[in-house]
């Protein structure tokens, strides 16, 4: 987790991982909170899907996801991962998405990613 306020001496995965997370705010925050409010209708699948994720310069690793929203997916898998660490996810039928961990309980954990997904392109085969 991000917990200096020197975001200079962070390792530069993780900076990559900070300055595309703050563009995101920027881009699509009218105040303060934006980036934490949500449309209580927003758009969410709840189905299963196979994945694979990729940790900083790692191999990917097989998992699955669910709970898919226009923000980021929830993962199961075994792998550990920290809060604040960058993540890229590929999701089969969706696309690769670039972002952060934001919460890990047991073997799940959630990804908010930096661009939206498009949950409509998301077919009924799963």
């Amino acid at each position: 987790m991000i917990t200096d306020t020197n975001i200079f001496s962070l390792p530069s995965v993780q900076l990559l991982a900070f300055e595309k997370y703050w563009e995101y705010w920027m881009r699509n925050s009218n105040d303060w909170d934006g980036l934490e409010e949500r449309d209580e209708h927003d758009e969410r699948l709840v189905k299963r899907a196979a994945a694979k994720i990729c940790r900083q310069d790692g191999p990917w690793i097989p998992v699955s996801v669910g709970n898919i929203s226009i923000y980021g997916a929830q993962v199961e898998s075994d792998t550990k991962v920290e809060i604040g660490e960058a993540v890229s996810l590929s999701v089969e039928g969706l696309g690769d998405f670039d972002g952060v961990v934001r919460w890990s309980r047991h073997n799940h954990f959630g990804v908010r990613t930096f661009d939206t997904i498009n949950v409509g392109l998301f077919d009924d085969r799963y």
